[in-house]
């Protein structure tokens, strides 16, 4: 989130991730995020993330909407300028 409140996802192409067998393409369930008002507009943030899960459950299989929704200031990248995806992993 920017200093004017909105929210920028950043597109992983080939990330792929396993969720109870199912293939899930990160790259679908954030264009779909994206799409949510709370992109354009500042609001709390935990009725946000709550707001975001359940925007994303009326949209995509229920296998592919996010359990966890973390708000950060910005992307973690590694030394090349990629997203550094193992600071981003929920452990």
């Amino acid at each position: 989130m920017d200093e004017d409140g909105y929210l920028t996802s950043v597109d992983r192409t080939k990330d792929m991730i396993i969720v109870g067998g199912f293939k899930v393409f990160s790259s679908k369930v954030e264009d779909v995020l994206s799409k949510h008002p709370a992109f354009s507009f500042d609001g709390n943030e935990e009725s946000l993330k709550e707001d975001i899960k359940a925007f994303a459950k009326e949209k995509v299989a229920p296998y592919e909407a996010p359990k966890i929704i973390e708000i950060i200031e910005e992307m973690p990248l590694t030394a090349v300028g990629k997203i550094d995806k193992k600071v981003l992993r929920v452990k």
